[in-house]
């Protein structure tokens, strides 16, 4: 899956996507993704499949269960995680942290 698939993925959210960063950031919820590694497959010694790990970060402004739902809606279909919520005292808002493989 190209990064423009991934975004588009992460788009029918309906929530802001961004690869890496905003430069200016829309109003909370959005949604921030990044690879964060591979998890291949090898065989004979050699990469057999390639599979990158994507780390998809939402931010919202307190405990908002519908932009939860909404970007669980938008990765079914793909084995996803959601492997961290932290509240982020320095920024005052919420990061939810779901991981997946592509």
């Amino acid at each position: 899956m190209t990064a423009e698939q991934i975004t588009a993925l992460l788009k029918t959210s309906g929530l802001p996507v961004v690869y890496g960063y905003w430069k200016k950031p829309p109003p909370l919820p959005y949604i921030v993704w990044l690879e964060s590694g591979t998890s291949n497959f090898f065989a004979d010694g050699k990469v057999f499949l390639r599979k990158s790990r994507v780390q998809a970060e939402l931010y919202t402004a307190e405990k908002n269960t519908e932009a939860e739902q909404a970007l669980e809606n938008a990765l079914q279909g793909i084995g996803w995680e959601k492997t961290s919520e932290l509240w982020l005292e320095s920024e005052k808002f919420f990061q939810l942290i779901y991981e997946f493989e592509v």
